[in-house]
């Protein structure tokens, strides 16, 4: 049940520490925290690791036990309990991207109560939660019979790899909340498989190619450049005539095409506008170009066509998770051909192993054979543990609505947790709660491709994170008694 009391206590807290925590989230969304290329002492780049040090003295600057293991993961801890609940976030980004209207992408402002930039919802948002909830229960003395734990990874925008290490050197909680999806709470996440390809024919025309750089975000923009062929650039005008999501710029050697889509996160690339198909679909027909790279972008339009996998054999659907999906993030020049990476989410009715054999089997058929890979399998909670209906309960109550707990296509720090034993169990939560102000609107309206947490303008409502704070309260409160009955 909702604790109307300590409620009470919990809004009077965030109204006096608000413009606080503000500005430490400010400052935090401001490390262009992006995974790159390991360096001493930082494995997942000097960025990643600079944004971990800062949580790191965030959470020991209010007097939290905190040490960094590894380089990858800041762990923090309240409360002297034997049993344990873990609050876990991330302060690696998905890149920046192009295509912003309201600030640059570590340039963080706050318009209508939304606050804008790139990790300020994914997930720093969720960072800053779990230091507001561990705040308030040593400043506030709040009932505990446990001990809390924060952990703030590295490197989960690429897999979790900070993960393994986390779970090899650290004893794991007994329950774990990952405020890192949406509410009530997530307690199943699909598996993703990613792999890329390259033509067995290299292209003859291509000087260089560049569509995406992030394997979970649909590609919006790409460029390429070709070899400037005898009526090209004719032939491309008057297909682009009247066109303004493909330009076209020349130089005395080269053609240089731009083409933008709509991001969307990968795990739902139907919301998305492929800016990689947008040019293999051009340029499978221009008639300048020769027959061998007219078939390659043709058949890179085909792989690029289906969100489904109906056309590779790989178009299942579980009753837990619904359909699967496949989508492209990324697209680049390696060993003087392009590469594409695909990513696949899938539920629990078929096996990572079968998922892997027919893709490879499938795209060989297309010439674009599979050249390397990675999968983390699906997960789902127990269904013994009935803490998800409690929790549910409990964001029903402060809602008003009838929500239950999902499962997703996204994956959070729940699936590793979730996949190292019998010994934890792990869900993904929400670090927003858009209930409506009084003229129907939760922040700053965005168009479409705009927003989200992968997108350009990526944003969180204010007065829904919050909310979430206050929820998330009760929520550690109820898993207290959960765990200590």
């Amino acid at each position: 049940m909702f604790d109307r009391e300590i409620d009470a206590k919990v809004k009077a807290w965030i109204e006096e520490n608000r413009q606080e925590i503000i500005d430490l989230w400010l400052e935090l969304a401001r490390i262009p925290s992006v995974v790159s290329e390991p360096e001493e002492g930082a494995p997942y780049g000097k960025d990643a690791k600079r944004a971990l040090d800062y949580c790191a003295d965030m959470f020991a600057k209010y007097g939290f036990p905190t040490r960094i293991g590894e380089d990858t993961y800041a762990l923090s801890t309240y409360g002297e309990g034997s049993r344990s609940i873990g609050l876990f976030g991330h302060a690696d980004v998905v890149p920046g991207g192009d295509g912003w209207i309201h600030t640059a992408p570590f340039e963080p402002v706050i318009i209508e109560d939304t606050m804008i930039g790139r990790g300020v919802s994914d997930d720093k948002s969720g960072i800053m939660l779990a230091l507001g909830v561990l705040r308030m229960f040593k400043e506030l003395s709040l009932p505990l019979k446990s001990k809390l734990i924060s952990v703030v990874g590295s490197a989960e925008e690429v897999g979790s790899p900070d993960m393994a290490a986390f779970v090899k050197n650290e004893p794991l909680p007994d329950f774990s909340v990952t405020p890192d999806a949406g509410f009530p709470c997530a307690v199943g996440e699909k598996g993703i498989y990613r792999f890329y390809v390259s033509p067995e024919k290299p292209f003859e025309c291509i000087k260089s190619f560049f569509g995406g750089d992030a394997i979970n975000v649909v590609v919006d923009k790409t460029v390429i450049e070709l070899d400037k062929l005898d009526g090209l650039v004719s032939e491309l005008q008057i297909k682009l005539k009247n066109r303004t999501d493909i330009t076209l710029t020349e130089s005395t050697d080269s053609v240089t095409l731009t083409a933008r889509g709509i991001s969307a996160h990968v795990s739902a690339p139907q919301n998305g506008v492929n800016s990689n198909k947008l040019i293999a679909e051009l340029l499978k027909g221009v008639h300048a170009l020769s027959d061998s790279d007219r078939e390659g972008f043709a058949a890179m339009d085909k792989l690029l066509s289906d969100h489904t996998g109906e056309i590779f054999g790989i178009n299942f659907s579980d009753p837990t998770f619904g359909a699967l999906t496949i989508g492209n993030g990324t697209g680049k020049m390696a060993g003087g051909n392009i590469e594409l990476g695909f990513n696949v989410r899938y539920g629990v009715g078929e096996t990572g192993e079968w998922l892997e054999k027919q893709t490879e089997k499938a795209f060989a058929s297309f010439g674009w054979p599979v050249v390397r890979s990675d999968n983390r399998p699906a997960f789902v909670l127990d269904g013994s543990c009935t803490l998800p209906l409690d929790l549910a309960a409990l964001y029903n109550e402060m809602t008003g609505k009838n929500s239950k707990p999902y499962t997703m296509g996204g994956k959070t720090y729940a699936t590793p947790l979730n996949l190292a034993g019998d010994c934890t169990q792990a869900i993904g939560i929400g670090t927003c709660i858009g209930t409506p102000a009084s003229d129907g609107k939760a922040g700053l309206e965005m168009p479409k491709g705009h927003g989200g947490a992968h997108a350009p303008d990526e944003k969180i409502w204010i007065p829904g994170f919050f909310d979430a704070m206050r929820l998330l309260v009760q929520y550690v409160l109820t898993i207290d008694e959960y765990l200590n009955r």
